[in-house]
């Protein structure tokens, strides 16, 4: 990687502690099935179906922590951006990200409602 790529602005910090929150809301939602089932999860009744990886309400969970990481992700943008100048290259590719990964969340959304019917 080359020294003129890097960047430790601020907007970049909040990326990286961005990244290890997520990180830590996917281990921690990970990790509440596993104890429940350890803890005695009993009662499983018959569906020959495959066992969800997470209950529903962690789903809901991560969406609701991924929708905050995107608002924040875009304020910090928004601080980020020198009053009155256009955008730098880096900065356009991260609105494009920001736009993308919301779309992503909407689908997301979209796909739990439709399983909850």
């Amino acid at each position: 990687m080359l020294a003129e790529n890097l960047r430790t602005d601020p907007y970049t910090v909040t990326l990286q502690k961005e990244v290890e929150t997520t990180l830590a809301e996917l281990i921690e939602a990970l990790q509440q099935p596993q104890q429940q089932k350890k803890g005695g999860g009993g009662g499983g009744g018959g569906g020959a179906g495959q066992e969800p990886l997470l209950p529903n309400s962690a789903e809901l969970k991560l969406l609701r922590s991924a929708q905050l990481r995107i608002n924040r992700r875009t304020v910090a943008l928004d601080q980020a951006r020198p009053s009155g100048a256009p955008l730098d290259g880096v900065l356009k590719g991260e609105t494009q990200k920001i736009a993308e990964r919301q779309a992503e969340i909407a689908e997301m959304t979209v796909k739990i409602l439709e399983r909850a019917q």
